[in-house]
């Protein structure tokens, strides 16, 4: 029976090439290992690359923020106050007050500086170290002063002068810090400045 008429079952099926591997012999088989070998490196080079570019890319990060961190200090060290609105939100959040008497209300911040300052003086922030993750970035600071004027835990100058740590954590938000929480050696800072601990916050 020709061939056109048989059943498909009945017909001679072609055998399928089998896969090149396993069974290369001689330049099939090196150039298999080649490419395999080419492959390995193009992808070695892909993640190490992009490793690069990620550490580039959160260096040129860290050393924004501390540029900008750097900024808002230089600004309250040489007492620029009418600058702050270039790195403060209008209606910033002071979680923990920048200092006692502070106003609990959105954007008590600069009033809270203000009365820093107006206690202190000379007043010095230093940036000691900044790292950001997304909208948030943590900022440790030297803080030093001496107590000239009239602070609301302590009215009267004692011109005791002061060195303590800080840490911040701000929120950011287009570019601006929207959300301030701090902690700080308190305990140092009253035994240094001869001032009472309080009885209450």
């Amino acid at each position: 029976m020709p061939e056109q008429l048989l059943p498909d079952r009945d017909r001679e099926r072609p055998h399928p090439r089998p896969p090149l591997t396993g069974r290369l012999h001689g330049d099939a088989r090196e150039h298999q290992l080649d490419q395999a070998v080419e492959h390995r490196v193009l992808v070695r080079d892909v993640v190490v690359e992009r490793h690069r570019l990620d550490a580039q890319r959160l260096a040129e990060l860290a050393h924004g923020q501390r540029l900008h961190a750097l900024a808002v200090d230089d600004a309250i060290n040489e007492r620029r106050l009418d600058d702050l609105g270039d790195f403060l939100a209008a209606d910033v959040i002071d979680h923990n007050k920048i200092i006692f008497g502070e106003p609990d209300e959105p954007g008590a911040a600069f009033e809270g500086i203000r009365m820093q300052l107006d206690a202190f003086d000379p007043f010095h922030l230093q940036v000691e170290e900044v790292v950001r993750e997304g909208d948030k970035a943590v900022a440790r600071l030297t803080m030093s002063g001496t107590h000239s004027g009239t602070h609301p835990r302590m009215p009267v100058p004692t011109h005791k002068s002061f060195r303590n740590e800080a840490i911040f954590l701000f929120t950011l938000r287009d570019g601006k810090i929207s959300e301030i929480r701090a902690v700080s050696d308190r305990l140092g800072l009253f035994l240094q400045l001869g001032w009472e601990w309080p009885e209450s916050d």
